[in-house]
This record gives C-alpha cells, sequence and structure tokens, in this order.
C-alpha cells in the first residue's frame, strides 16, 4: 500500500520545493522546455500539499506574477530607495518578495528571466543582412 504524506500548505516549503528544482522557472536551464518533465514535477511538489499538479503550477505562476507586479510598480515609483551598491530596496510587505527575487534574479543572471518581466530590456544591435548573390549599394 502506496501513502502520501500531505503538509498543510505553506509558502515557505512550497518555494523551497520549487527552488530546488531550478528548471521550473529558468529558461535558461536545458530541462526548461522538457514539457513532461516539469509536469511530472509539479505533480510531485503538489502531492505535498494535497494539490494537482496543475493546481501547484498555477501557484506558483501566481506568486511570479504578483513578484513581477512588485517589481513594476517599485520601478515606476518616485521615491526609491536604494541600497549601498545602488540597487532599489523593495518597499513591499509581502514576505516571499525577497525568496522570489532571489530565485528569479539568480535565474536571470544567466539570461532574460522571461519575456514579461518589464525589467529586462533586450539588447539591440544594428545588423546587416547580406545574401549570396547579392550586393549592398552604397
Amino acid at each position: 500500500m502506496f501513502f502520501v504524506l500531505m503538509e498543510e500548505f505553506s509558502w515557505d516549503r512550497f518555494l523551497e520545493l520549487v527552488q530546488q528544482h531550478r528548471y521550473l522557472y529558468d529558461t535558461n536551464q536545458p530541462e526548461y522546455k522538457d514539457a513532461a518533465l516539469k509536469d511530472r514535477q509539479w505533480v510531485k511538489i503538489g502531492q505535498w500539499f494535497g494539490l494537482t499538479g496543475w493546481q501547484a503550477k498555477n501557484k506558483w505562476r501566481n506568486a511570479r506574477d504578483r513578484y513581477i507586479k512588485i517589481r513594476v510598480q517599485m520601478k515606476r515609483s518616485d521615491r526609491r530607495v536604494y541600497d549601498k551598491m545602488g540597487i532599489p530596496v523593495p518597499k513591499t510587505k509581502w514576505q516571499y518578495y525577497k525568496t522570489l527575487d532571489h530565485m528569479l534574479r539568480n535565474a536571470k543572471q544567466h539570461g532574460p528571466l522571461c519575456q514579461m518581466d518589464p525589467m529586462v530590456k533586450p539588447k539591440t544591435e544594428p545588423v546587416e543582412y547580406v545574401f549570396e548573390g547579392t550586393e549592398t549599394q552604397e
């Protein structure tokens, strides 16, 4: 007989479980594109709390979206506070902001967080295309 020990839902524990599997949120991880692997992991995480994989994944998305919304508000705020290194200090009461900030900024150091992240501006450089058999006119 197989029993699953379920815990009462805890954001601390939930985020800890997600953080252990970086490919769930870091687009630079090779496994990030493996939807089946990620779905299986969401199911495992959900089982800890008596949730389905879909519910666990949605909890993550909600937390991530809340984090991004707070970052956007901070960026638009006129009254920013900066630490000694010149990084904006969050003026938020959401207790999980720092945890998600640590997770997602570490992921971003290896590349963009995600296309939705308004704090990441793509670097654009002029590109010149030359096709075989054609000459550029000057």
